[in-house]
């Protein structure tokens, strides 16, 4: 991101952790006796295998064909790295409070501000204190109706532009319209109108988020991918730099930040000045942050920071998971007749009964179908870990070292970084986990299997998301 000031910002991190980045070997204990892809260099490492992939996942299935569910890479500037998919290593890296997340604060202020996604530690907890009640089970559920009428807005837009075209064949961009469907249903939860389905080009909200992760997404020369693979390290004061860059997505990152700003804050003090004179601030988003943070015990700012947040983590990723789910549909039209008779069974049922989210849940193949998408094309199909002291992580089967012996455990040192693959993780889904099959969350007996496992995030606004999912769905 940002090649203009790239080269500078690497020559910051040269000179700053250079005694972080360049270890001696010994230190990172069995990690370099393990086998592993070979580097393409030093500076770049494999990282361009998982940065530009022809589809997500090709170098982990390769990868972990080839050397097994453990085994050693190169980050930038020739770091030593752990990767695994084994579901025990997994299951013991992410239960252990010794594992810490990898930072990812820098980039999340820059999107969003001081957010939920950017805090830590007793920020976290405050803020997220602050969120859950807006974003409960029963207060997510209510949305329901809104998400609804933006999906109804969405097929009728649709089928005007099929019956338009005199019965002739249609090219829809899917994706873009979903994009604009849920940023419509985002706003509108947080008592917002957008439009952008009616195509409101005044809305300038509208306008500023359209594409506006395009370039970061599909353009990973050699030097964006080395300012992902370090943005963890970047100082806070390097964001004002970014922002005020004068090419073309860091214009467009300060136009949309400025403007989602200005949005919140009108929202935000709408609310406060109605709750202040008795009155009914209403039952969005916004309304309810606003009502259980009385006490202020978080700040206007990091209110703020929220509504930004929630369009970035809720809607792009919403209308990504609900464009391979239709595009996987589009590709199996058994399924897509067995999930037609599902939901007309369910109307058939429900009657004239309003449409909640127990009637979502009842629906198993719809249910599988979500979940198998959501594993298949995860919003993020790896983690990584670092070690905050030294360690012996147990394997599931014994990993064969470069010189032939076998290691039963992997003996890691304080600082070793870990990438964790849910996409390889062939030892759960089998070995057709490189295959869309909503099956594998079926029992026998025509039920969903329960839980999401690996694939679900912690992320509080998740069950906005989902719901918002199955209304589309």
């Amino acid at each position: 991101m940002l090649l203009s000031i790239v080269t500078g910002l690497i020559l910051f991190i040269l000179i700053s952790f250079t005694r972080r980045f360049i270890k001696p070997r010994r230190k990172f204990g069995d990690v370099v006796k393990l086998s592993g892809p070979p580097p393409g260099s030093w500076l770049m490492g494999n990282m361009p295998a998982l940065f530009r992939p022809e589809e997500v996942g090709d170098a982990d299935f390769s990868w972990t064909r080839k050397y097994g569910t453990v085994f050693r890479m190169m980050r930038s500037f020739g770091r030593d790295n752990l990767f695994v998919s084994d579901p025990k290593v997994i299951n013991y890296v992410c239960k252990l409070l010794s594992y810490q997340l990898e930072s990812m604060r820098f980039g999340a202020q820059l999107v969003t501000g001081k957010s939920l996604v950017w805090a830590e530690g007793d920020q976290h907890a405050r803020q997220r204190k602050i969120m859950e009640p807006a974003f409960s089970h029963a207060s997510v559920a209510a949305f329901l109706p809104v998400f609804q009428e933006k999906c109804h807005i969405a097929i009728d837009k649709w089928r005007d532009i099929i019956s338009q075209n005199g019965g002739n064949p249609v090219v829809l961009n899917v994706h873009s319209w979903l994009a604009r469907l849920t940023l419509d249903a985002m706003g509108a939860a947080m008592d917002y109108e957008l439009g952008s389905l009616e195509g409101n080009s005044e809305n300038q909200l509208a306008k500023e988020y359209e594409n506006l992760f395009s370039d970061s997404q599909y353009n990973r020369g050699d030097g964006r991918i080395i300012f992902f693979d370090l943005i963890g390290y970047l100082p806070e004061w390097t964001i004002h730099l970014i922002r005020n860059s004068p090419d073309a997505s860091s214009k467009r990152l300060k136009k949309y930040f400025t403007t989602a700003n200005h949005v919140a804050r009108t929202l935000i003090l709408s609310k406060m000045s109605l709750l202040a004179a008795g009155k009914d601030a209403g039952k969005d988003i916004m309304s309810l942050l606003v009502n259980a943070n009385q006490s202020g015990e978080v700040s206007i700012e990091e209110l703020i920071a929220q509504l930004t947040a929630l369009l970035v983590a809720g809607h792009e990723t919403t209308a990504s998971t609900m464009a391979w789910l239709l595009y996987e549909l589009s590709r199996n039209q058994d399924l897509q007749d067995k999930l037609r008779r599902e939901i007309a069974e369910s109307q058939r049922r429900r009657g004239s009964e309003e449409l909640t989210t127990q009637v979502f849940e009842s629906m198993p193949l719809l249910q599988a179908i979500l979940k198998e998408t959501l594993r298949y094309h995860p919003i993020q199909p790896r983690t990584t870990r670092t070690a905050t002291q030294d360690d012996i992580i147990p394997l599931s089967v014994p990993h064969k070292t470069a010189d032939g012996k076998f290691l039963n455990e992997v003996a890691v040192k304080k600082g070793q970084q870990i990438l964790i693959s849910f996409a390889a993780l062939t030892s759960i889904w089998g070995d057709d986990a490189h295959v869309w099959n909503p099956d594998r969350f079926l029992n026998d007996n025509g039920t969903t299997k329960t839980g999401l496992g690996v694939i679900s995030n912690m992320y509080v606004a998740d069950d906005l998301a989902i719901y918002l999912a199955n209304a589309a769905a």
